[in-house]
Order: C-alpha cells, then sequence, then structure tokens
C-alpha cells in the first residue's frame, strides 16, 4: 500500500499569514501532494479550490471548527467546493471534557454529527492531542461512544501522555485514515521528522496494517523556519517509507 503525504499547514502559518495562496504553491513546490487545512486565511473556497488546482496539490482534509455541531452546512459546502473528503475536530475546550459524562456527552455529539458530514460525502473524525489521556479515560470514552467517528492520531501527542503510538494505531485500525506524523526530541517537545526518538519505521508499519491512507507531517512548534521545517519532515518520512520497503 501506498500513502498519500500530507502537511498540516498549520506547520507554515507564519509563512501564510504573509501570503496564504503563494504559500500553499510553495508547500507544493517543497514535493507534497496533499495538504490539511485549518482555516482558510480570510479566503474564500473557491479561492482557494483555484490556488489547489494551480499548484496541482489537493486537500487531504481539514481541521474543521466546534460551529459544525450548531450548523455543519457552511463548512460542509467548503469543504466539497475544495474537493475535501475529510474533516478533523482538531479538540475539544475543558467543559466538553471536565468529567467522565462530559467526555460520553461530547463523544455523542461528534457521533451524531457523523451522518450529516456522510451524506455530503465527507469522513467525520477527531484528532487528538495529550489531554485526552490525562483524565476521566477520554480518549477510550470518546473512541468507545462516537463507534461512527474517525480518528486522527497524533503520534507525538499519543508518546507525550505516556502512550504507545503503535499499540493505539492497531487498536485504532480500521478507523484511522490519517495520523499526524511528528517526532519526539530529547528534551520532550516536538521536533523535525527523522530527529527524534519515535520509530516510525515501525509506526508506518501498523499503520499501513490499519488501513491508514494519509500520513500528515505537522510540527506545533518548528525548530527551522515554516518552510524548512516542512522539507525536512518530508525528508524524514521518506526515508522511513524507503526503509519500510526493504
Amino acid at each position: 500500500m501506498s500513502f498519500d503525504i500530507s502537511l498540516q499547514l498549520y506547520t507554515v502559518r507564519d509563512a501564510l499569514a504573509a501570503d496564504f495562496l503563494g504559500g500553499i504553491n510553495r508547500v507544493a513546490d517543497l514535493g507534497y501532494g496533499f495538504v490539511e487545512f485549518a482555516g482558510f486565511g480570510g479566503h474564500s473556497a473557491a479561492e482557494v479550490a483555484r490556488t489547489l488546482d494551480w499548484a496541482g496539490i489537493k486537500a487531504s482534509g481539514a481541521h474543521v471548527p466546534l460551529s459544525i455541531f450548531d450548523d455543519a452546512a457552511p463548512i460542509i459546502d467548503e469543504l466539497r467546493t475544495i474537493g475535501c473528503a475529510q474533516a478533523t475536530i482538531p479538540s475539544i475546550p475543558e467543559h466538553m471534557r471536565g468529567s467522565k459524562e462530559a467526555w460520553i456527552e461530547s463523544a455523542k455529539k461528534i457521533e451524531s454529527a457523523v451522518p450529516v458530514f456522510a451524506e455530503a460525502g465527507i469522513g467525520l473524525g477527531y484528532h487528538n492531542h495529550a489531554f485526552e489521556w490525562d483524565q476521566f479515560d477520554g480518549y477510550q470514552t470518546l473512541v468507545d461512544n462516537a463507534p461512527s467517528a474517525n480518528l486522527q492520531l497524533d503520534v507525538f501527542w499519543a508518546k507525550y501522555a505516556g502512550q504507545d503510538p503503535i499499540e493505539w494505531i492497531n487498536r485504532l485500525s480500521g478507523r484511522l485514515p490519517s495520523i499526524h506524523c511528528k517526532d519526539f526530541g530529547a528534551d520532550g517537545a516536538d521536533i523535525e521528522l527523522g530527529d527524534g526518538i519515535l520509530d516510525f519505521v515501525q509506526i508506518l508499519k501498523a499503520a499501513e496494517k490499519a488501513g491508514t491512507k494519509t500520513l500528515v507531517v505537522e510540527m506545533d512548534t518548528p525548530r527551522l523556519s515554516p518552510m524548512e521545517s516542512a522539507a525536512k519532515s518530508l525528508t524524514g518520512l521518506k526515508t522511513a517509507l524507503q526503509s519500510l520497503d526493504n
């Protein structure tokens, strides 16, 4: 199985702040075939769609706001305009996770939104940080109570929370259309892929077995300039993929 390789554009947010549409083209020039959105930088979905076509790059997914629980239609329209078939909730605030009951209620909210997106041909999922494992068995509670939702496992944040990313990839098999790929530095912070301690060859083997289609490179705190960071992580990921094939 071959993976699609995408860049979460939050990685290059500083560059995009100066020139959002031009920045997408620069990401394509780095060698990425896909991007994952976290907003459109004030541009319309139509403008973004034209830029994607011009740059020869596609939208693998998008992180979407919690407003989808009140009115999903505007977000669905935007995602369809840019040809995006995966929507992901990037986080939930404290009031939605402050107790076991809150986690269950939040999971049920996500579950109820899944068919709304599915009707438009879009998958809906959830992206983790570390807090999901801090209290109330939050992540497992969400997994159990939103059984139709996809999961986008961020392997760095799972490791940061003291979890085994490979174990979770195995447990979530069939529900992981994408994973977030950033490495774990010796100082406990995220670092460009290939410079940390995570075994990405084994992570990729598990992801392949779990049916994952898209590998999304992301850096929360790039240690290089944004575009250099994205380029370095792409090189590290391709090196791991080559080892996977050998």
